[in-house]
């Protein structure tokens, strides 16, 4: 494992009023580690520090997932599911 890493920021244009939260490969696909906070409007935004890597993620609205919407690159994750 690399021990540099970069900080990456993530974030996701919707509705506002949202607890939206982050997960990924990164995270054992946990929903409930990550909440991204709402900086203006609708604009949601979370700065990680992650190692140098490929990485697949999803936003989720409790359990829903939701592919971000600003990240033209979409997946499946190695267990079948889609993300980002």
């Amino acid at each position: 494992m690399d021990s540099w890493s970069d900080t990456v920021r993530f974030i996701y244009k919707g509705d506002t009023g949202l607890k939206l939260h982050l997960a990924g490969t990164f995270t054992n696909w946990d929903p409930w580690i990550y909440e991204l906070k709402e900086t203006k409007p609708g604009l949601y935004e979370l700065e990680l520090p992650l190692t140098t890597g490929t990485y697949y993620y999803n936003y989720y609205v409790g359990l829903t997932p939701i592919l971000d919407n600003t990240n033209p690159n979409k997946a499946y994750a190695p267990d079948g599911r889609s993300a980002s």
